[in-house]
């Protein structure tokens, strides 16, 4: 199955392009190569995706299910068969099989389309993606949802040059090591949060997601945790990053920290600069601890204290010594308890004999 999540940029593309697809889908029949010329990318309410097109295969406009599609590949043949507006397809899929998939079109969302049709997409209600984030009403992100900003304009999606995909950026230290990245003449290519990694704390498996992965022009990544020096030294973050140093080892990559110097607590929000330039970017070890203050993490309640009673004082009682008890054995004491459970067994059973015998006789005695 086609990760929809790092696939999608592709299908728009091919279509933006006007380039024939190879996939192979997995339908009711089984498996099929097919060719299809992609038309329109859209989501439907369900959060479902799919791909409208001509199949070369059936020999007609064709709706694939995203999840269906195994694999894919883009070819360099462009497509055969022109796109038509989607009104005409609707008009057909209905002739052809009464279905009632486009019966809401006003809850579709494009993500692909040709632009000669954009106008017959709107009278049709359906919304369009670039408008959507242009309004800032819809922002894209790794999970496809909406997300919430805060006063400062942050979590926020940008999509540079050498990002492959739109991703979202949480804090104005992100963005700036974002942009220094961009500037790097020697980076290629810049993949955000693209990974997951398990890792233990308390002897719990959690799953951590690495902030970026680099890609350089000769071919060495990087994998890159953007955090503040006062945070690194957290026993959590160390779990973290002592398992992400060795799946970057296993995988022939380094592991190291962008960041600057404060902590996130308590209560100091550092992602509120308002000059993204007076940020000052460092270089840490995941071991370097030096920062980090444990007495910073402590809790420290607002609430107000309430004036003492008289029974918050202490009471002074005096009480004998403890007497020496003979300590029962182990074993002797698993006995006792098998036996005190198995005398309530018998007579439960007891009971519920009694009980039996007791119906019996009045249905005897009906009789």
């Amino acid at each position: 199955m086609v990760n929809i999540r790092e696939n999608k940029h592709k299908f728009i593309k091919a279509i933006k392009d006007e380039a024939q697809l190879q996939i192979w889908y997995l339908s009711e029949e089984g498996g099929t190569h097919r060719k299809v010329d992609p038309w329109y990318l859209l989501k439907r309410f369900d959060k479902h995706y799919y791909l409208i097109g001509y199949c070369h295969y059936r020999k007609e406009v064709r709706t694939f299910h995203l999840r269906r599609i195994e694999r894919f590949s883009i070819l360099d043949k462009p497509i055969v068969e022109k796109p038509i507006s989607l009104s005409k397809i609707i008009e057909f899929k209905r002739k052809q099989d009464f279905s009632d998939f486009f019966a809401n079109t006003e809850k579709f969302t494009a993500y692909g389309y040709p632009e000669k049709y954009e106008e017959n997409l709107k009278k049709l209600g359906v919304k369009l993606v670039n408008e959507l984030i242009d309004d800032n009403t819809f922002k894209i992100t790794n999970n496809n949802l909406p997300i919430k900003k805060t006063h400062n304009g942050y979590p926020q999606t940008i999509h540079l040059s050498k990002m492959d995909i739109p991703a979202k950026c949480r804090s104005p230290l992100e963005h700036k090591v974002l942009l220094e990245l961009e500037n790097d003449k020697r980076v290629r290519l810049i993949q955000v949060e693209p990974i997951k990694v398990q890792y233990f704390y308390k002897r719990v498996s959690h799953l951590y997601t690495p902030d970026l992965i680099v890609h350089y022009t000769n071919g060495k990544k990087d994998l890159v945790e953007v955090k503040l020096s006062g945070d690194i030294g957290q026993p959590k973050n160390q779990a973290k990053f002592d398992a992400a140093v060795k799946f970057a080892e296993e995988r022939g990559m380094r592991f190291f920290i962008i960041g600057t110097l404060g902590n996130s607590r308590p209560h100091t929000d550092r992602s509120d600069w308002s000059d993204m330039k007076s940020i000052e970017i460092e270089v840490y070890d995941s071991t370097d601890i030096s920062h980090f203050s444990p007495h910073d993490y402590t809790y420290v309640s607002t609430k107000k204290k309430r004036k003492p009673s008289h029974t918050d004082y202490p009471i002074v009682i005096q009480v004998e010594e403890p007497k020496e008890i003979n300590k029962v054995p182990r074993k002797v004491a698993r006995y006792w308890k098998l036996a005190y459970k198995i005398k309530r067994l018998k007579k439960r059973a007891r009971h519920w004999r009694s009980k039996v015998m007791r119906i019996n006789n009045r249905k005897k005695s009906m009789i």
